[in-house]
């Protein structure tokens, strides 16, 4: 390779500027060694994008937005370093639930409507017990392994529409099980693996912590100044003029103990070891020599984005609070509208809902142009408030659309998913090191993949194997 300009040099680079990324970089740069942070895009953040308003003050979340004080300790601790103050989700009054058939149950959330069969309770209260129960057995550190190798789970891995079908889960049944499907992954049951949906289980705590916004639920707690806030306070914290933005990884060389790292624009970058933070079906757009081993091949070819957009309504009344409905609406009809949560910052003037298109749903949706979309959406929602209400729905103060699927260099959304029969062959190869390159994000976690708590574990753990490689321990 004949490089024209010398290379920047130092001990570490870590490619991707997202929470994984920037975690990284911190605790690299904290151990004492130097560290370059590439980043693709013009900003730091990677998934995180808090957007300001333009028709008042106040900003909403277009990526990822809540996190939980007692089952994500380290975002948490994020929150108490850098000084950002934090505000509970609101609770109380209803959801609503929209059936295949177009009926509309209203219920109290974490609780299943009076108003359904008690023979589908029954065998949806059956199902998430035998998924949680298989759950337990997979291995925390060792993705891909059970705890014990003598007791693998059950439930073979087959498509979670095959685990449904097998199981006669119809219905009403079905449509709950599609929306933890889509609106956790952004696939479509028969397009994920039962093993990488019963790690995700494990991860998260299990169903009702990963659907639910209590004091126990996913949903609990929100960033007063948004998620992008913390990544800038961590992109802060790393020495001036290491975060080289607007850098998109094209080739990268290992030659001896060296990484060498070409960006679009032809600057280059040279280290003893990196970390690739970005997921694996992203590695199809670099140059690796030597090439990447076969199971690294296969893992980025094989691995499944999630097809997902975020679209926030801003009103300036809750129109819905004063129905006594809790913002939160779940359909299983033909969308767009998968699911919506409530964003309002009430004391602001604000009041938001934030509403997710994934899955098949999102091919149909991102098909029509900006107006079409905008007036299907409204209309499906309009489908499920009361009739005095109906009108209030196209009170828009500001639509705020975000595709999570097409942009360069994110290409999916939340994480990347591993389909039926290819977890146990192909999970270890996610952490796997390729000589000097060493490998995180979200993707990679041991606990809470797909969300900013796993992508923080993950930029974590690869810069304590970096650290440990190229320093004495008793110097970390």
């Amino acid at each position: 390779m004949s490089l024209n300009i010398s290379p920047i040099r130092s001990d570490v680079v870590v490619v991707g500027a997202g929470f994984a990324g920037l975690q990284a970089a911190v605790d690299v740069q904290k151990s004492g060694l130097s560290c370059v942070l590439l980043e693709a895009t013009g900003r730091v953040g990677g998934k995180s994008l808090t957007h300001k308003l333009s028709s008042m003050d106040g900003t909403v979340e277009l990526g990822p937005t809540w996190m939980n004080h007692k089952t994500q300790p380290r975002m948490l601790a994020l929150a108490h370093k850098y000084g950002l103050e934090l505000y509970e989700q609101v609770q109380g009054d209803l959801q609503v639930l929209q059936d295949v058939n177009g009926t509309l149950h209203h219920h109290k959330q974490g609780e299943f409507p009076e108003s359904m069969d008690p023979k589908v309770v029954e065998a949806l209260e059956r199902i998430v017990a035998m998924m949680e129960t298989e759950a337990a057995k997979f291995h925390p550190d060792k993705l891909g392994t059970w705890i014990d190798p003598k007791q693998p789970p059950n439930i073979p891995d087959i498509s979670f529409e095959e685990f449904l079908r097998r199981n006669e889960v119809t219905g009403i049944a079905y449509g709950l099980m599609r929306w933890f499907s889509t609106g956790l992954f952004g696939v479509e049951p028969r397009e994920i693996g039962m093993h990488y949906v019963l790690d995700m289980l494990r991860q998260g705590h299990g169903w009702t912590s990963i659907s639910t916004d209590d004091e126990n639920g996913a949903q609990f707690i929100k960033f007063k100044r948004g998620t992008t806030a913390l990544c800038e306070a961590m992109a802060n914290d790393l020495t001036p003029g290491s975060v080289v933005l607007d850098a998109p990884v094209v080739d990268i060389s290992q030659y001896n103990d060296s990484c060498i790292i070409k960006v679009k624009d032809g600057r280059i970058f040279s280290c003893e070891k990196m970390i690739l933070t970005n997921p694996a079906y992203t590695y199809t757009g670099i140059s690796f020599n030597p090439p990447l081993p076969p199971i690294k091949r296969e893992l980025a070819i094989k691995t499944r984005r999630g097809r997902y957009s975020k679209t926030v309504l801003t009103y300036r009344t809750g129109w819905w609070k004063d129905a006594g409905l809790l913002g939160i609406f779940v359909s299983f009809t033909n969308g767009p509208i998968g699911f919506t949560w409530d964003i309002s910052r009430p004391e602001k003037g604000q009041y938001s809902l934030a509403c997710f298109v994934c899955g098949d749903w999102y091919n149909d949706h991102f098909d029509k142009s900006p107006l079409e979309r905008e007036q299907a959406l409204l209309a499906h929602l309009a489908e499920m408030v009361p009739e005095s209400k109906k009108s209030l729905v196209y009170d828009v103060a500001e639509y705020s659309e975000k595709d999570w699927y097409t942009p360069k260099y994110i290409e999916g959304a939340p994480m990347g998913v591993i389909g039926p029969g290819d977890w146990a062959r192909l999970a270890p190869a996610l952490r796997q090191t390729f000589r000097g390159v060493h490998f995180a994000g979200t993707d990679t976690a041991s606990y809470w993949k797909g969300y900013m708590e796993g992508a923080v574990e993950s930029g974590s753990r690869s810069a304590c194997e970096v650290i440990s490689l190229l320093k004495p321990r008793s110097r970390i």
